[in-house]
């Protein structure tokens, strides 16, 4: 799952979010960060982690990376990710009490207050969010076949992204049935995961 996932998946509790929030960038073993940040936030980052092991093994999420085709494999997962990202932002409301641009000012607005302290990438990622609505955008189409054309910039060998728009617009529909097979699920293991 991508950052709208996880940030949602997090709960309610602000710490919790964070930590949600900054899976990706807190790297390695927790016991390194905690001199850094409370508990309640290294909590978050250890359900980031539960949350991405989970969903990678589910059938809905592999039968999603074979959608796109054999030479896509190697990158499926990240693209997968970004997929679902957009398809909670399409039908937020299905699954979130809040409107998304509602939980979006608010989410950013608690983020916001841990920026400094931060890794650079988890800043620079919450400036542009903020700056440009990212977590919105994320519902248009057009938007998440940008985002996925700019993992081009974080990959070594970005040709092994080439066409990879055609088969997402093509098993659009399919991609779609597979994350609301699957997030319903995804929900109640983070509901049992989470800490209290």
């Amino acid at each position: 799952m991508n950052y709208l996932a996880h940030l949602v998946l997090s709960g309610e509790h602000p710490d919790v979010r964070l930590g949600g929030f900054l899976g990706d960038w807190l790297k390695g073993p927790l016991t390194r960060h905690r001199e850094q940040w409370r508990e309640p936030v290294i909590e978050g980052v250890a359900l980031h982690r539960q949350i991405d092991g989970w969903i990678d093994q589910q059938p809905e999420v592999r039968q999603s990376i074979e959608l796109l085709g054999r030479q896509y494999r190697r990158l499926a997962p990240p693209v997968i990710d970004i997929t679902y990202d957009h398809f909670l932002a399409r039908h937020f409301q299905a699954y979130h009490r809040q409107p998304l641009d509602a939980f979006a000012d608010e989410i950013l607005t608690q983020l916001e207050q841990h920026r400094a302290a931060m890794p650079a990438g988890a800043a620079r990622f919450l400036a542009r969010a903020r700056q440009f609505r990212l977590l919105e955008q994320y519902a248009d189409r057009d938007t998440f076949f940008d985002v996925v054309d700019s993992l081009r910039h974080r990959i070594s060998k970005p040709e092994l992204l080439d066409g990879i728009s055609t088969p997402l617009a093509q098993r659009y529909r399919e991609l779609e049935y597979n994350f609301h097979a699957v997030y319903p699920r995804l929900i109640a293991f983070a509901d049992t995961h989470r800490p209290r």
